[in-house]
């Protein structure tokens, strides 16, 4: 049987090779997530007439703008409950990584329902901005 004889000198050499490689591909594995960075849409939601109800179901609805004259195209809507009634009811929102690729300007508009029936609502498109720390102030009016 053959003997494998590897000195102290030797195994280091291997330990600190191995520890190298093993530590490059975490670094890599790291930048790799930092670019894949989380955006995130945030504001509020505010009504100067009346509260927003308790258990209203908020929608927010994120719409790619097309050409002049063109029909806007809905991308996404996000729908949450709200928690209490308020005038200013806060949201925050992760945005998924396609709507950063997208080569026309977003808007968003929400709309407040109450069992099932529209309440409330913005009456134009607000545009999102490029700065991620800039909160939106969306209005809604009694419908």
């Amino acid at each position: 049987m053959y003997a494998l004889n590897i000195s102290a000198k030797d195994y280091f050499r291997c330990l600190i090779l191995f520890i190298t490689v093993t530590l490059s591909g975490c670094a890599h594995i790291s930048e790799m997530s930092l670019s894949n960075k989380s955006y995130y849409l945030e504001g509020n939601i505010q009504n100067f007439n009346q509260k927003i109800p308790e258990d209203a179901t908020v929608t927010l609805s994120v719409t790619q703008s097309k050409i002049a004259g063109e029909k806007e195209f809905p991308f996404r809507d996000y729908i949450f409950l709200t928690q209490s009634e308020s005038k200013k009811i806060p949201f925050r929102l992760a945005l998924h990584n396609e709507l950063s690729s997208l080569s026309h300007q977003l808007s968003i508009s929400v709309r407040v329902e109450k069992d099932g029936k529209l309440i409330m609502m913005s009456d134009k498109l607000t545009p999102l901005t490029d700065q991620p720390d800039k909160k939106l102030t969306l209005i809604v009016h009694n419908s």
